[in-house]
């Protein structure tokens, strides 16, 4: 017994030694982060809401209803996924955590709510509605406790908004010349821009991390492509300049619904490319295209998720249990041994 009391003093005082020191250098580490694609599929018939890691294994189903839940949004903090789904008969936003808990609708007009997207500061969703006859920018608190207020309407179409990271700024594809481009505004609707203005239909734009390039799709090669440009419009590039056929139609691929990876290294799409969609990745420059899905249905809207952080208090946690455990090593090779003896 009093070996035993000596042990369990030994390791504790070995533990209260260094722990102090290695918990301050804890904190002060990157924490452990890891990332997920969510994307809508029709793999269980009626589109549900699925995440995978990004390089497509370890699939999960999020949603499991009745209707068609599609057009995922994680929210900044990755607490959250926004999202849009017929469930009560018309598209409403709905937002749901990603092991597919706290299902909440937060729209309820008899309109179609869609393309929803969170503000940098995850206070609000964007989104889109026809709730004045035709599709406008809408904007709601992310609770769904305030009435939505709207942010942009027109006679026309305005659709696929996107935040951009220091908030200053909205994207979003519109045809207010016509066609349908890529327009910016500051969220109050003031100094709108055409960045665009080809003659093409260009849709789903998204910012980079840094705010300086916005990715997006347009159909001005006969065919949806991937594109980016400058957040000024400048610097337009093709990041599919080689085009891909689709085995089924002999025609070439549809690629679209861009999605960025935290630092902008990944882009994920989708991609009918190998007959049916499927998710995709390439680089930030376009090559290095590998398909994620490969699962024979329709899978579409990829959103990548902010890093999902391992909170500071768990990573203490874990050193804890590591230095208990290598004291109670230490104690049993003998190293307290002169403490008891003295």
């Amino acid at each position: 017994m009093r070996l035993l009391i000596q042990l369990i003093l030994c390791s504790l005082g070995l533990f209260l030694l260094v722990s102090a020191g290695a918990l301050a250098a804890a904190r002060q580490r990157p924490a452990v982060s890891a990332s997920w694609i969510a994307f809508d599929s029709s793999r269980e018939g009626n589109r549900q809401l699925f995440m995978m890691r990004p390089d497509g294994s370890l699939v999960q189903q999020i949603t499991d209803s009745r209707a068609n839940d599609s057009s995922p949004a994680w929210s900044p903090d990755g607490m959250w996924i926004a999202f849009s789904s017929n469930e009560r008969g018309n598209p409403d936003i709905y937002r749901v955590q990603p092991n597919g808990e706290n299902r909440q609708q937060l729209t309820r007009a008899l309109d179609q709510d869609v393309y929803p997207a969170w503000s940098p500061d995850g206070k609000f969703l964007l989104f889109s509605s026809n709730r004045n006859q035709s599709p406008d920018l809408y904007r709601i608190d992310a609770d769904g406790l305030n009435p939505e207020a709207p942010v942009l309407q027109t006679r026309l179409h305005e659709i696929t908004p996107a935040w951009s990271p220091d908030g200053e700024w909205i994207v979003f594809s519109s045809n207010i010349d016509g066609n349908y481009d890529i327009y910016k505004m500051h969220p109050d609707g003031s100094d709108l821009h055409n960045l665009t203005d080809d003659g093409s239909w260009n849709t789903y734009p998204v910012w980079s991390d840094d705010g300086q390039w916005i990715v997006f799709a347009s159909d001005r090669t006969g065919n949806f492509d991937i594109f980016k440009m400058r957040e000024d419009g400048s610097h337009l590039q093709n990041l599919m300049p080689d085009q891909t056929q689709n085995p089924l139609s002999g025609s070439n691929s549809w690629d679209n619904y861009p999605t960025l990876s935290p630092g902008d290294e990944w882009i994920a799409f989708a991609s009918d490319r190998d007959g049916d969609f499927d998710i995709y990745r390439m680089r930030f420059d376009g090559s290095d295209v590998q398909n994620l899905t490969d699962s024979h249905f329709a899978d579409s809207y990829p959103a990548w998720s902010p890093p999902v952080d391992l909170p500071w208090r768990v990573g203490w946690l874990l050193l804890l249990g590591t230095l208990f455990l290598l004291g109670i090593r230490f104690a049993r090779n003998g190293v307290c041994a002169s403490f008891f003896n003295r």
